[in-house]
């Protein structure tokens, strides 16, 4: 089965981010080129393969990581950075009739613990990551949208989120000022960084740890056969263990098990040149908070520490230099939209990159499959910063056997079933975003 969008989606070249500009040596390393045999291939350089690794290694294991570009090339490389509760798109409130309410209390200790994952990587191996903003912020873009999702708010606190509500003056009056603002909470938890100089310093730092990461090298295919036996580059690697960490990069039909379970989704980011303090106080947003809208098709942004703002929406179903042209034009119109006072401000930077869904819009983290000695995650839904730096650490000890799936909560160890007809998930991202404008239309 082909992939969803054509081959320069996937294709092995930096993003033309700033993210990238900003972190000159993040470029690929050494290629495979001969056969070998390893202890663990993990399939793919992002935070999940990048953690895991490290994990591994750290407990004396002998580990390989294959990248089809480089570490920190995908979806790790490209995102806005907000490092946040996530990993699943279903409401808590849904979360609790589905699975129970302590399943669920589980699930907000796993995502408050993936927080504090990459805040220890930070701090453990010294990864300079522009850190920055105290939580995050849902901003409502509506006054009705605003008494509606204190409901919401409500169960949060119930689960021991520490939210907080804000109205629209006292927005204004911490620097959140917007035409589209009309109230918001905080959640404590969380901070957003620089994601290409965590991805980076995450990959020195399991180099330094004997970890061996090859760089175009993607792994074509996978066979079972006292192990594993892969194909990279044209040269077999024999593994004992796998762990498959390439999320909306992945291949259909590479994996059976994978195929047809995730569908990759269109994000994209622009980046402003430098404002200046005139500029931010013309607008009425001086905050360094990281903050996303209400939207069903959400915006997220933040300014970022050299003052330059960051500007990120999802949609899209397409990919090329036509549907660039038109995202780039698109996410602009958005942007001077919410931010009026700033629409005479140049953009430097506008990139996109690809995020997974699942068919129950919740992660997966556990095996692959009925596959011996092999684990896999995927499915972030957007908020694979933590999610997927964690999830990596449990694959790992997963493999090491400190770890049974069945102790994850329900919500991240249950595998999602495929999508029904996956050849036509195309159409399925389609009707979403129609959907989703239909409701955002109709609750105002």
């Amino acid at each position: 089965m082909p992939r969803l969008y054509p081959d320069t989606a996937y294709a092995p070249t930096p993003a033309p981010s700033y993210w990238q500009a900003t972190v000159p040596d993040a470029v690929p390393g050494p290629s495979l080129e001969g056969d070998t045999t390893i202890d663990t291939a993990v399939i793919g350089g992002g935070f999940t393969g990048l953690n895991a690794a490290i994990r591994l290694a750290e407990r004396g294991e002998e580990v390989v990581v294959f990248d089809a570009g480089y570490p920190g090339w995908g979806a790790s490389g490209r995102n806005g950075g907000f490092v946040c509760t996530g990993g699943s798109k279903v409401e808590y409130a849904d979360q609790i009739k589905a699975h129970g309410e302590d399943q669920t209390r589980a699930f907000v200790g796993r995502q408050q613990a993936s927080i504090d994952h990459v805040a220890d990587n930070l701090n453990r191996f010294g990864i300079d990551a522009d850190r920055h903003s105290d939580g995050e912020w849902l901003l409502c873009h509506s006054a009705k949208n605003f008494a509606e999702s204190a409901a919401s708010a409500e169960v949060e606190r119930r689960l021991g989120i520490p939210v907080t509500t804000y109205s629209q003056p006292e927005l204004d009056e911490r620097g959140m000022a917007g035409p589209e603002f009309h109230g918001g909470y905080h959640n404590g938890w969380g901070f957003a960084i620089h994601p290409l100089k965590y991805a980076h310093g995450l990959r020195r730092a399991a180099e330094g740890m004997g970890v061996k990461t090859y760089s175009l090298s993607p792994v074509t295919d996978v066979q079972r056969e006292n192990g594993y036996h892969l194909t990279v580059n044209g040269h077999t690697v024999r593994a004992r263990r796998l762990i498959v960490a390439a999320n909306g990069y992945a291949k259909d039909g590479w994996i059976d098990w994978l195929s047809g379970r995730f569908l990759p989704v269109v994000s994209s980011i622009m980046v402003t040149r430098v404002l200046t303090d005139d500029e931010l106080a013309a607008q009425g947003w001086t905050t360094d908070q990281a903050a996303f809208d209400s939207r069903a098709l959400v915006h997220y942004f933040r300014l970022l520490p050299e003052k330059r703002f960051m500007f990120g929406m999802r949609g899209g179903s397409s990919w090329g230099p036509a549907a660039e042209q038109r995202r780039d034009k698109i996410i602009r119109r958005e942007f001077n939209r919410l931010f009026p006072a700033w629409s005479h401000v140049e953009t430097d930077h506008t990139w996109s990159g690809l995020l997974s869904l699942s068919w129950s819009y919740s992660q997966y983290t556990g095996r692959l499959g009925d596959w011996p000695d092999a684990w896999t995650s995927f499915a972030y839904h957007g908020n694979g910063v933590a999610m997927g730096s964690y999830a990596g650490k449990l694959l790992a000890d997963m493999a090491l056997g400190d770890l049974r799936q069945q102790d994850l909560p329900m919500i991240m160890a249950t595998p999602p079933a495929k999508f029904p007809m996956p050849s036509l998930r195309m159409a399925y991202i389609k009707g979403y975003y129609v959907a989703w404008d239909l409701k955002e239309l109709l609750r105002g």
